[in-house]
């Protein structure tokens, strides 16, 4: 029997009931969707990053336009990598599923740099979730190549692309969305209990990965009210459903369990029930939430548009908003009687979903936020999919000449974004901006530079250039998340100069982690919660451990003038900073960058 459904949108293409039979696809089986991800991961696979990465350089063409404000690198993938390489705890909330995934992963032999194959590991997730896509568009409109579209859009989008190529927890989030979403249409079609079981053990798994999973819940709550309220009427069946839930979280488990024995990585230390529930809960970026303001989340709204353009370009932006704009018609009445019936269900689970992450992305104000709107991006997708299925469905019957556009639309649109990759046709779309549009302008005909990492080393290169050039028994005072977790990565994967101990000073305001610095720096054990750089550089010289190593930073600290201009102890003189170029030179032989080099600053009293 079929229920209220996502066939609301699988109706779209003819006015009639239409979509695959009832428990199986169409079209091929899983051949295309299984095709489809083999296209986006060979892709992913040639422009994977080779080793720790910072992300890509800002959306620097509507940056210029000043229509789009700069992006900050992500700085999260060599701590996820030695997290994970070091069965460790990474940062709230521990992401458990993927440091344990993610462990398996490092240990196979594939290549010799431990975050290489992390980034394959975030490319296959990607390839699996891009395939998913492509079941539930199909599933949704009854079009193969309205199918193919969404899914090679999302896949080549650009912040996606991204992710894909380096080690993070988004690839495997969208997976378990994507994986989610099918199960729940499959409940529907089929009417089996078996699908349902299946939702609810994915959804509990993308909570151990990614919390903000939870914010779909109500629009699938909305999606699968007839079955769920089926389901929890019976005990039986709903205690089976909640375990399904709860055994997907169970990961979340190792988190104590592995804080007691001390890894290297322990983020949190959540050996106790209160420490275990603050990594969990994210405690310590709650700070985040509604901190730039009404004015940021207005300038988010503002710009919204703007990165769908930046994600899907000019047509694919146009199309998922044809698609909402579509549902949002039969839901006022356009269209036939006998179709309109589960469109309400389809448009506000869509726009639950999508909205729900949307306020949430615009609300949570962090250095670099592209990667919360991926959710966002993946609803849009779907309704990306629907606009394409009401333009093959307005054009079945037209001229040949309309159906050739089509089909040449069809064509262009995934292969727009490999042709911008390539450097020839990206340099001379830059020429043709810079040459024939006025400033403002400049960045609407290529609005993001190239996605491929495959000769990003930055990271790997600062890392390494600043370990060697570090004299024996340096306190290392790090500001940064990126290139404080880069020179983490070679000490704690690889034991490159375990005599240098790296500090990050923004860390220093929570116990858990003083309590950890104080094991190798007893100095600090009594530093307070609030303090400030010269009282860390007191402490340390005058420690009898520590009073004669060498103290570098990597940037100036930016209380240092203010503090030393009101220190008034004799002992405590004006403390010089010395600039010390660092060389960094190539990692390997694929490095072709030469002349490159950083700056460390050494305190010299």
């Amino acid at each position: 029997m079929r229920r209220n459904m996502p066939e609301a949108s699988r109706s779209i293409p003819n006015g009639t009931e239409a979509g695959p039979p009832q428990g199986r696809t169409t079209s091929g089986g899983f051949l295309p969707p299984v095709l489809c991800g083999l296209i986006a991961f060979t892709v992913y696979f040639f422009t994977l990053a080779p080793t720790i990465a910072w992300g890509n350089f800002p959306i620097d063409a509507l940056r210029r336009a000043r229509i789009m404000p700069q992006i900050i690198l992500s700085e999260d993938s060599a701590e996820l990598s030695a997290a994970a390489a070091t069965l460790g705890i990474a940062h709230p909330s521990g992401y458990p599923l993927f440091i344990l995934v993610g462990h398996l992963f490092s240990r196979l032999p594939l290549g010799e740099d431990v975050a290489y194959r992390l980034n394959i590991f975030s490319a296959l997730c990607a390839a699996v979730a891009v395939a998913f896509l492509w079941l539930v568009v199909h599933d949704w409109t009854g079009r193969a190549r309205a199918a193919w579209l969404a899914a090679l859009l999302f896949a080549f989008s650009y912040t996606f692309w991204e992710h894909a190529l380096m080690t993070e927890v988004h690839a495997l989030h969208l997976l378990l969305l994507t994986l989610a979403l099918w199960c729940a249409t499959r409940a529907l079609r089929d009417d089996e209990r078996r699908w349902l079981y299946g939702w609810a053990f994915v959804s509990g798994l993308g909570m151990s990965n990614h919390l903000t999973t939870i914010l779909f819940l109500p629009g699938f709550i909305v999606l699968l009210f007839r079955p769920l309220v089926r389901t929890l009427r019976r005990a039986r069946t709903a205690a089976a459903l909640v375990g399904c839930y709860v055994a997907g979280l169970l990961p979340y488990l190792y988190l104590p369990l592995r804080a007691m024995q001390k890894p290297l990585y322990n983020w949190g230390n959540p050996s106790s029930l209160e420490r275990w529930w603050k990594v969990v809960s994210g405690g310590e970026y709650r700070h985040f939430l509604l901190e730039g303001g009404r004015e940021q989340v207005a300038r988010g709204l503002q710009l919204f548009p703007l990165q769908l353009i930046v994600e899907f370009d000019w047509i694919g932006a146009a199309l998922g908003a044809l698609g909402f704009c579509w549902l949002i018609l039969r839901v006022s009445g356009f269209g036939a009687r006998e179709t309109r019936d589960a469109q309400p269900t389809t448009l506000l689970a869509l726009t639950l979903m999508g909205g729900a992450q949307l306020v949430f992305a615009l609300c949570y104000h962090i250095p670099d936020p592209q990667a919360i709107y991926l959710p966002v991006y993946l609803v849009f997708a779907i309704a990306l999919g629907i606009g394409w299925s009401v333009v093959e469905q307005s054009t079945d019957n037209a001229a040949v000449g309309w159906r050739v556009l089509r089909g040449v639309v069809f064509t262009a649109l995934p292969l727009a974004p490999l042709l911008k990759e390539e450097p020839h046709v990206h340099d001379f779309l830059r020429r043709v901006e810079a040459t024939y549009l006025p400033p403002r302008a400049q960045g609407l005909l290529l609005p993001r530079p190239r996605v491929s990492l495959r000769q990003h080393y930055m990271a790997a290169r600062f890392a390494q250039g600043v370990l060697r050039a570090l004299p024996p028994n340096t306190i290392y005072l790090s500001r940064g998340d990126g290139q404080t977790f880069s020179v983490w990565y070679y000490q704690r994967v690889y034991q490159r100069r375990p005599d240098v101990i790296t500090v990050l000073q923004t860390l220093l305001r929570h116990a858990w982690y003083r309590q950890e610095v104080a094991e190798r720096l007893p100095a600090l054990a009594t530093l307070p919660e609030k303090h400030s750089t010269p009282d860390i550089v007191q402490r340390l010289t005058r420690h009898p451990a520590t009073r004669h190593r060498p103290i570098f930073f990597n940037v100036p600290p930016p209380d240092w003038q203010e503090s030393s201009a009101r220190a008034s102890r004799a002992t405590f003189d004006t403390h010089r900073l010395v600039p010390v170029p660092v060389p960094l030179p190539p990692v390997n032989a694929a490095d072709s960058v030469t002349d490159d080099q950083a700056v460390l600053y050494r305190y010299a009293p």
